[in-house]
């Protein structure tokens, strides 16, 4: 018998790829039982480190199960064309029964919306006798398996670094995503009909990282839906998606459609909650801005109800010159989600060198989207200052003009902090206290955050440069 590791590493090389079933039989939780073991595919993708040998920790660890049995014999099935070539075997589909459709979000009427990807669909053939499920007699597919993992992203791009396409893994066709394939449905010997029971799971972002089509980066199901009873017979091949009910509804946002050609403007308090969805979805959103000036982006992902979560969307940010042209790679940008200190926290910290209009992106790092990739985004940009020229007595207020604004932030000249008059989303009025002659940079600093503006020199203290004395 070759080792399970062997085995593993041989079922990826003829196209198998990693499984979940059974994931009690590693975690314990709920305690396991024989079958349970017995059914642990070889195909499952982590061990604990205790587990080595492997064969101490699960039984016939090296024969294939159902599930390998399932997903060897749907890509090289035994067909009436070839069963001569094969003593003792039988044709696959004749002689095994399938269940496949696709995962589905539903509308505010139940109705079929947008596929779901990543959700774990195993089938379990219930006992004649008791009624309950088999932990041996089961298998699984993931929703989406065969459609794009990564698409890649206007932000950083649609190429990997060595300039091959991320969606060449994985169709691109719309019917593939959502869809889970459970081919290889095995009929117990001398009897015509049995019943299998679907259910669904989230894959493990630990022990299955690397499961299905959003691997690395797993996602969690929205909604549930209650156990499904299916009875099959010999060579049957039924057809049944499965609507998640209670899951997140999608809602257009206002200023809905947009693109990279047609951006939103961006909201006067810059604090504003959106979403990615469907399938592609990005936001993008038009800047005045200053020379000399910097700010900060921050986008946290949600979920459905409302609470940061890195297990939904991951969000990366991008800025260009508005005068960029479709498919420019943005100048400034996230290279990768979840940058910052804070939880479920992408943050982009830009500098302005140029008096224009700039165009922020919001977009998934995977190319995806759907109804609960949603976020709340905050922009923190100090714009100007009026007057820009104030006494070196002091007690001259000043106003300052942005976005983000908050109670609770810091204005500081130099390292001198401004006394508040007032602060609102796009204004903030403070008073200016004496200072020495020279020209000031005025920061704003968010210390629950950690998200600045800065505006170099833009304050002048006494007289100016091209001031006549």
């Amino acid at each position: 018998m070759l080792p399970v590791l062997i085995f593993a590493v041989l079922g990826r090389v003829f196209g198998l790829g990693w499984s979940q079933l059974n994931l009690n039989a590693i975690t314990g939780s709920p305690h396991p039982t024989s079958d349970e073991l017995n059914g642990l595919p070889v195909m499952h993708e982590q061990d604990l480190i205790s587990c080595v040998p492997i064969s101490v920790c699960y039984p016939n660890a090296d024969q294939p199960k159902m599930d390998d049995r399932a997903a060897l014999s749907r890509l090289y099935p035994v067909t009436g064309d070839n069963v001569s070539q094969f003593s003792g075997k039988q044709a696959f589909a004749a002689n095994t029964s399938r269940i496949h459709g696709s995962v589905f979000f539903t509308d505010a009427n139940g109705n079929p919306a947008q596929p779901m990807q990543g959700v774990n669909v195993v089938a379990r053939r219930l006992d004649s006798i008791s009624g309950q499920p088999s932990g041996i007699y089961a298998a699984s597919s993931v929703s989406g398996f065969l459609f794009t993992g990564i698409a890649g992203n206007a932000i950083t791009g649609y190429n990997d670094a060595l300039g091959n396409p991320y969606n060449r893994f994985g169709s691109a066709d719309a019917g593939s995503e959502g869809s889970f394939d459970l081919a290889g449905l095995e009929i117990p010997a001398g009897s015509d009909t049995v019943q299998y029971q679907l259910t669904v799971e989230a894959i493990d972002d630990n022990l299955s990282q690397n499961v299905g089509p959003y691997a690395p980066w797993q996602v969690l199901p929205s909604g549930n839906v209650q156990p499904i009873v299916l009875t099959l017979s010999r060579g049957v091949d039924l057809q049944h998606d499965i609507l998640m009910s209670s899951a997140v509804t999608d809602i257009p946002e206002t200023g809905e459609p947009e693109s990279f050609a047609l951006q939103r403007v961006l909201p006067k308090s810059g604090d504003w909650m959106g979403k990615l969805s469907g399938y592609g979805d990005e936001d993008f959103f038009v800047l005045d801005g200053q020379n000399n000036r910097t700010l900060t982006v921050q986008v946290t992902a949600l979920d459905e109800n409302g609470n940061p979560t890195v297990q939904k969307a991951q969000p990366l940010i991008g800025m260009w010159s508005l005068a960029a042209p479709e498919g420019t790679l943005a100048p400034a940008y996230t290279p990768s989600s979840f940058n910052s200190d804070r939880f479920a926290v992408t943050q982009l910290n830009a500098q302005l060198q140029s008096a224009t209009k700039f165009r922020i992106g919001i977009a998934d790092v995977r190319g995806d989207g759907r109804p609960d990739f949603r976020y709340h985004a905050r922009v923190l940009y100090a714009d100007s200052v009026v007057p820009s020229q104030v006494s070196v007595h002091g007690g001259a207020p000043i106003l300052l003009e942005g976005f983000g604004f908050q109670q609770g932030m810091i204005l500081k000249m130099g390292n001198t902090v401004l006394p508040q008059l007032a602060v609102y989303a796009n204004q903030w009025i403070a008073s200016v206290p004496a200072f020495p002659d020279g020209l000031q940079t005025l920061t704003i600093t968010d210390p629950a955050t950690g998200a600045t503006s800065v505006m170099t020199n833009a304050l002048t203290v006494g007289a100016g440069p091209n001031d006549t004395i």
